[in-house]
C-alpha cells in the first residue's frame, strides 16, 4: 500500500491529474480490499463473456467535489 500511495501521490501532484483509475478481477479480493484502504471506490461494473468480473475503480484528488 505504500508503493500505491507514492503512485498516487506522484499522479496528483506531479503530473496534476484529478483523478486516478485502476481496473482489477472482481475475484482479486486481495487488490480490492489494498485499492479501497488507500481510498479508491468502485465505479463501475463490467461482466465479461467468460464469467469474470472487472471493477472499474477510482481514487479522486483530495478536496475534489
Amino acid at each position: 500500500s505504500a508503493a500505491l500511495d507514492s503512485v498516487s501521490r506522484y499522479v496528483f501532484n506531479v503530473i496534476n491529474a484529478d483523478v486516478l483509475r485502476l481496473f482489477v478481477f472482481e475475484f482479486n479480493t486481495s487488490a480490492v480490499s489494498c485499492y479501497k484502504k488507500s481510498g479508491f471506490a468502485v465505479k463501475e461494473i463490467y461482466k465479461r463473456d467468460d464469467g469474470n468480473t472487472i471493477l472499474r475503480m477510482e481514487k479522486e484528488r483530495c478536496g475534489k467535489i
